[in-house]
């Protein structure tokens, strides 16, 4: 749920602040009249510009309707009352010019609105929000009222709570989650998983409640609640790893001990955390990201998913490379459509020998390639998506630089054209190497052997494509089956597809399902055996 400002404008520093403080509030609410109150001043965070707003439900028994919450606390608004009543009556989202003199400082020519919401319950109208707002184009309006009608459902989930016993857990679940994608826009990733993790444990009353992050086919334990510092290497977190692991592995979330009637799983590892921590009952819940999530929502449907999921795929340069050929497909590879390609080449490895020459005859080449507007003349470069993307973009070329990168060429922008870039004296845990960039940045890895180059290139979540730029091409094929990716090109860089070969990456580049050429026969169609005889078939039965 995102404040109505962040389409065109990011929040200010004090407002993600105040916002914060709205949630945990809206939270930490233990009663109906407490929750209504605080419900409502989290909308007049999200939604920006509110003047005053009003919540009216209907009475305990159905008789009539009383407000329940106000906006200014301990105000109510006598001019909404009108859009109030109608939105009653006539069971429908309102929106309405304010009369004339409700605000003396509005404009003839920009007057303020009052907005108006019905909230139901089983079909029947149980109740109204309703706010007053200042002046603002008709797209904005809209999107308010897009946001009351989002915002109405948790009014619908207290008065079910009453009625439904199970609506309670559902609703504090649900809480949670909001809890924890507002914590995690924090910059800082640690101080944030402490904040969650501890949070949680309060809201679930919980004895602790640990974070963990898959790296590879490891757990790397992120946060514990209530602890800014533990020992990692401790034997009660190496069986908190374990569980997590087990979870993650089965994509099941476990319970333990488990209920009769749940489905069965493997939880080895959650009674021997049980045994050693002495828990009386432990909850596993692998979280997944990006196309993952896609992934289960469509399996719960029955539904065939076919996911290009992007990569961050490597161009590896070995020494006998023909060095300005390899460094012209290694600019083309990483600056082609301003690198917002899948397919882009996001890491370039080269040998020893010939590294120094390829990151100067690769700079050179970034240098010399112009960037402005393709409508104004011929430029190589155009703009990157939007002014998120670039300060996206610019933010993991600087953290790369900061942490020992060497900028060779570009690293400055201009609204949004961003000159190319190629950072050199890249490690392997540098944002701008680890991360997939999606913009004109070529950060360039040196290596030895041809051994240390397919571990550096299977390094990542990723599988999608790859280059191998060599003299000899059985070399590079003999290098390419050590590297796991779901196209792999030798002595080309790594953006080419055809619309007659199949296409599709491997790990969190895809799903593993293929697409173009024969693949669509696959990919869109169903398989069906048919049979078909003269006569009935003769059966012994």
């Amino acid at each position: 749920m995102l404040a109505e400002g962040d389409a065109g404008n990011a929040l200010t520093e004090p407002q993600r602040t105040a916002l914060d403080m709205a949630w945990r509030q809206f939270g930490a609410a233990s009663s109906p009249a407490e929750f209504c109150q605080r419900w409502l001043e989290l909308q007049c965070r999200i939604i920006s510009g509110v003047q005053s707003a009003i919540v009216v439900l209907q009475k305990p028994g159905g008789e009539g309707f009383a407000p329940f919450a106000a906006w200014p606390e301990g105000r109510q608004d006598r001019a909404l009352a009108e859009i109030t009543e109608r939105a009653l009556r006539e069971g429908r989202g309102l929106m309405q010019a304010a009369p004339q003199g409700a605000n003396p400082d509005s404009l003839p020519d920009q007057p303020d609105y009052h907005l108006a919401y019905p909230v139901r319950l089983d079909g029947a109208v149980r109740g109204v929000v309703a706010l007053a707002i200042g002046w603002r184009e008709p797209a904005a309006l809209q999107s308010a009222m897009r946001q009351l009608q989002w915002g109405s459902g948790w009014l619908e989930v207290l008065m079910r709570r009453h009625a439904d016993p199970m609506e309670a857990a559902r609703l504090r679940i649900k809480l949670i989650l909001q809890l924890v994608a507002a914590f995690l826009e924090r910059p800082d990733l640690e101080e944030a998983a402490t904040d969650v993790a501890t949070e949680i444990a309060a809201r679930l009353g919980c004895e602790r409640v640990v974070l963990g992050l898959a790296e590879g086919a490891q757990i790397r334990i992120a946060a514990v609640s209530h602890a800014t510092q533990f020992d990692r290497r401790a034997n009660l977190l190496n069986c908190i790893s374990a569980a997590m692991l087990e979870a993650l592995d089965q994509r099941e979330t476990i319970a333990f001990p488990q209920d009769r009637d749940a489905r069965p799983v493997v939880t080895l590892a959650h009674a021997e955390l049980a045994r050693v921590s002495g828990a009386g009952g432990i909850a596993t819940v692998p979280l997944r990201h990006k196309g993952r999530q896609v992934g289960a929502l469509a399996g719960q449907h029955l539904k065939r998913v076919h996911l290009e999921l992007g990569g961050n795929s490597a161009l590896i340069v070995l020494d006998d490379a023909d060095l300005d050929a390899a460094a012209a497909a290694g600019a083309w590879g990483s600056f082609l459509h301003q690198g917002q390609i899948c397919m882009t080449t996001g890491r370039h490895l080269v040998q020893d020998a010939i590294y120094d020459d390829y990151v100067a005859a690769l700079a050179g080449k970034a240098s010399h390639l112009p960037v402005g507007d393709p409508a104004s003349g011929q430029v190589a470069l155009g703009p990157l998506i939007d002014q998120r993307q670039r300060d996206k973009v610019h933010g993991l070329v600087t953290a790369s630089v900061d942490a020992g990168a060497r900028l060779a060429a570009g690293g400055t922008y201009e609204g949004l054209f961003y000159q190319p870039t190629v950072l050199a004296e890249v490690a392997p845990a540098m944002p701008a190497y680890a991360s997939e960039v999606f913009g004109p940045v070529a950060p360039v890895i040196r290596f030895s052997t041809a051994d240390e180059a397919a571990k550096l290139a299977a390094d990542t979540e990723y599988g999608l494509s790859l280059g191998i730029l060599t003299r000899d091409a059985l070399r590079g094929l003999d290098l390419a089956r050590k590297i796991p990716t779901g196209i792999v090109h030798i002595n080309d860089q790594t953006v080419d597809d055809a619309p007659n070969t199949p296409f599709g990456g491997v790990f969190a580049s895809g799903t593993g399902a293929r697409f173009g050429g024969t693949a669509n026969l696959d990919a869109f169609t169903d398989t069906r055996w048919v049979t078909m005889r003269a006569d009935i078939a003769p059966y012994p039965f």
